[in-house]
C-alpha cells in the first residue's frame, strides 16, 4: 500500500523549520529545511493511504 506524509508549513515554522518552494515534478514542490531528522519524522507521523490509489 502507497502511504503519503501529510504536514503543513505552519506546522513546520512552528517547530522552527523553513519551507521554500523550489522546483520539481509539480508546482506544489517545496524543500524543507531548519529541522534535524528527528524533528521531521515526529511531524510526518502518522502516514496515510494515498487517496489517488
Amino acid at each position: 500500500m502507497i502511504r503519503i506524509l501529510i504536514v503543513t508549513h505552519s506546522e513546520i515554522r512552528q517547530a522552527g523549520g523553513d519551507v521554500i518552494r523550489t522546483s520539481g515534478r509539480s508546482a506544489h514542490h517545496a524543500t524543507l529545511r531548519g529541522l534535524n531528522p528527528q524533528q521531521i519524522s515526529q511531524l510526518l507521523t502518522p502516514t496515510v493511504p494515498n487517496p489517488a490509489i
